[in-house]
């Protein structure tokens, strides 16, 4: 655990700044683009990614399972570099695809002509680039070299950010200018990560550990394709239902709602994905796995507090178009759905452990079918607000339908009870914070910030147990002693 949050904290460094630097562009963004902007861009970028679930035959998935299994150096190279070069050749594959057909898409996801064949073209562009960068970063994952993997990352942000700058700001291209900065950005990265892959573990193609991951990967595609649905599909029922600019402010409520992914989950889960295969080889690897759960959801709650607590001020302050506003009030019930999303992404490891991916295909498809329900029932009626509830509902039946399932394979214990307790405490602060709304900024800021201190008070001496407390209390004493003697 002690490695495990070593590495988490350099990680969330990197994306806390990643998601610092998004802030602090949001009010270039929405003064130079409009609230249907904001919708084009959402549409096009999730039309492209279930393109690319289809392409990757959930290759990256069994990476690092493959790697952790064998015990040859070689094998381990061959695996990664294996896997690298598939998914680029089947990324570009189904790029230079979409590249030609964006006409037929554009038309199909645009039919009023809100968008332009020019713009699916370098999304597909990007998509390729992007799919090039995975394998490099998921090597250093692999080799837990998190200062270079945030080295990198920071990189491409500065560069990318420059460049947004310059294109939307001085040279006023708007969403083609988001696009033009994205694609040089992107490509820039990929070329210098793929120079230190192959520098690392060389180039080398086996056709019977491709043929391995292919039958483990591809009843994942069903899997990302319902977790397509389950994120995406909203947005399109609310582009027919509603308006393009409807899906652009609830576009920029999932943008503070991706804090908690970026910053809660993301820094965790890229040191977790590739230990926990190593740890479940233990012969007691149960208070591990229920540790960790316990930690991370503490991790979480921090953040749903600050997002439940003030997102709205935080809009009103930053948001220059009154149009977006209106996006506070999905917020808390996203961040819901959030937090269950990412407890089946942890509770999985049974059916990953067991090579059960059909099951989460099965899973995948009744989900989808479920939630597409939903957005039908509770879009046309409510709007925003329907959309929010749909995707709590799935996400809760599909945590539910995980959780049992990967239990019956490998049985590992979690400490409910502190869980409950933990979220009662923060469903009952945001919950009074949202009833007792004040008009004020400043008032809304204050107002949030003593309900988070009430709340944190509360999880110390109610969630944490007694020598729990005392470790935190001796880490940051530790922690002082070191910034005293560097000082």
């Amino acid at each position: 655990m002690g490695s495990v949050a070593k590495h988490t904290v350099i990680y969330g460094v990197g994306v806390g700044l990643n998601r610092l630097a998004g802030f602090l562009m949001l009010p270039i963004y929405t003064r130079f683009l409009t609230p249907a902007d904001y919708g084009v861009l959402e549409l096009l970028s999730t039309t492209v990614e279930v393109i690319g679930m289809i392409a990757g035959v959930g290759l990256v998935s069994g990476i690092f399972k493959f790697h952790a299994e064998q015990d040859n150096p070689g094998d381990k190279r061959e695996i990664v570099s294996t896997a690298g070069i598939a998914i680029v050749v089947m990324a570009s594959i189904a790029g230079i695809a979409g590249f030609l057909g964006a006409d037929v898409l554009n038309g199909l996801v645009f039919p009023d002509g809100e968008s332009i064949p020019l713009y699916f073209q370098l999304f597909f562009v990007t998509y390729v680039f992007r799919q090039a960068e995975l394998t490099p970063l998921l090597l250093l994952r692999i080799q837990q070299r998190s200062v270079l993997f945030v080295s990198m990352s920071l990189l491409k942000l500065v560069l990318m950010l420059a460049l947004n700058i310059y294109f939307v700001v001085f040279r006023e291209l708007g969403i083609l200018g988001v696009l033009t900065g994205n694609v040089i950005a992107t490509g820039v990265s990929a070329a210098v990560l793929n120079a230190l892959l192959i520098r690392s573990v060389g180039l080398g193609f086996s056709i019977p550990k491709f043929k391995k991951m292919v039958i483990f990967g591809y009843p994942l595609i069903f899997w990302f394709l319902g977790s397509f649905v389950f994120v995406f599909s909203d947005r399109y029922f609310l582009n027919h239902f509603t308006s393009t600019a409807a899906v652009g402010t609830y576009a920029l409520a999932y943008r503070f709602v991706s804090v908690l992914s970026a910053i809660g989950y993301r820094p965790f889960q890229m040191v977790w994905d590739p230990k926990r295969y190593e740890i479940a080889k233990r012969d007691d690897p149960a208070p591990i796995f229920r540790q960790a759960f316990t930690y991370m959801n503490l991790g979480f709650s921090v953040l749903v507090l600050g997002l439940g607590l003030l997102t709205r001020e935080v809009i009103l302050v930053m948001a220059g178009n009154p149009h977006f506003h209106e996006a506070y009030k999905v917020v808390p019930i996203l961040v819901a759905a959030q937090v269950l999303y990412h407890w089946s992404a942890y509770a999985n490891l049974g059916l990953y452990m067991n090579d059960r991916t059909p099951v989460l295909a099965w899973v995948a498809g009744i989900g989808a079918a479920i939630v597409i329900g939903l957005n039908l029932l509770l879009i046309p009626a409510f709007g925003a607000m329907g959309a929010a509830c749909a995707t709590l509902i799935a996400y809760a039946l599909r945590f539910v339908a995980i959780y049992t399932l990967s239990q019956r394979e490998v049985a590992l214990s979690y400490d409910w009870g502190a869980i409950r307790r933990l979220w009662l405490i923060c469903g009952a602060v945001i919950g009074v914070k949202l009833y007792l709304q004040p008009e004020s900024v400043v008032s809304g800021i204050a107002l949030g910030t003593g309900f988070g201190i009430a709340a944190v008070i509360a999880i110390w001496l109610t969630v944490l147990r007694r020598e729990e407390r005392q470790g935190v209390a001796g880490a940051v004493q530790a922690g002082l002693r070191r910034v005293r003697r560097a000082g």
